[in-house]
């Protein structure tokens, strides 16, 4: 049997651990550079993201995708709703 002080350990391991935000002059100046350039470049970086969620050519994907494929599941889990004839 566990102590109370056991049990809380485990828990701590899995809970996020907050971090203290860097407040030097130098991180400020970089945290604002890299939200303008995310501003300006915010159509790039969801075109290159829907681009490659349309590939999806990796090798783990298509593997996980057969093998769910084969239980009626897809590829997130679910049951397949649709029949294919």
């Amino acid at each position: 049997m566990k102590t109370f002080s056991e049990f809380m350990e485990e828990i701590m391991e899995f809970t996020a651990v907050k971090k203290r935000m860097d407040k030097g002059a130098d991180a400020k100046k970089r945290r604002r550079e890299d939200k303008l350039n995310y501003k300006k470049n915010k159509i790039k970086i969801k075109m290159a993201r829907k681009k490659r969620k349309k590939k999806d050519d990796s090798s783990g994907v298509t593997k996980k995708r057969d093998r769910m494929a084969a239980q009626g599941k897809t590829l997130s889990g679910d049951r397949q709703t649709k029949r294919i004839k």
